[in-house]
């Protein structure tokens, strides 16, 4: 509509200024020039009229399809419990915001398939990026979940065994020489009583 309207008002002016060439040609002294000129002038005229009455009907034609196009629009509106109205400011903000939206799911989308790359790489995991998803990513994870738990017993088991050892050598401090049990073990035959007297108490600690 805008430009059919533009082109409209483009040959109004061309018009005006073959009206002014017209007037400015009256002053002339050779009429058959004039004439001749005028006969131009009236020729350019009337095409420029049947083509400003083509323009015109095509704007009429247009403007009436826009018009049944709002009337659909608002019934359509209308139908869907909305003003049949449009907002333009508001349906402006609301576009606004769908960008910002769909903006940030791109950037949650990045950030969850680099957290999940971190994972599969923590678990020694190497996948194509377009393999790479939550679900391989918590299956890593429960992965290493069961691995850090296993590594926590055997750290426990290592501290048990440590701390009997150092008991172990604690008491061996404490007992005379020829009741500790390197030379109970030593002098096997000779003192099996003493070796079978402290043989519970090591058994007790080993456990």
């Amino acid at each position: 509509n805008e430009a059919i309207k533009m082109e409209l008002t483009n040959h109004k002016k061309k018009v005006a200024e073959l009206e002014g060439d017209v007037k400015n040609l009256s002053g002339q002294q050779n009429l058959h020039q004039r004439i001749h000129h005028h006969a131009k002038i009236k020729e350019e005229n009337n095409v420029l009229k049947i083509q400003n009455e083509d323009l015109a009907s095509r704007l009429r034609r247009a403007e009436s399809y826009l018009s049944r196009i709002r009337e659909e629009l608002a019934h359509y509106r209308a139908c869907n419990g909305r003003s049949p109205h449009i907002n333009f400011d508001e349906e402006q903000r609301l576009n606004g915001k769908l960008q910002e939206t769909e903006k940030e799911k791109l950037h949650l989308a990045q950030t969850l398939l680099a957290l999940c790359t971190s994972i599969l790489k923590a678990a020694g995991i190497t996948k194509p990026t377009s393999e790479i998803n939550l679900s391989t990513a918590e299956e890593a994870l429960e992965q290493l979940e069961n691995r850090i738990s296993s590594l926590e017993r055997e750290v426990e088991d290592l501290k048990l065994k440590n701390k009997i050892m150092n008991e172990r050598m604690r008491l061996a401090e404490l007992m005379p020489p020829d009741s500790s049990p390197f030379s109970a073990r030593s002098e096997d035959n000779r003192q099996t009583p003493r070796r079978s007297s402290h043989a519970p108490f090591f058994s007790a600690l080993d456990r």
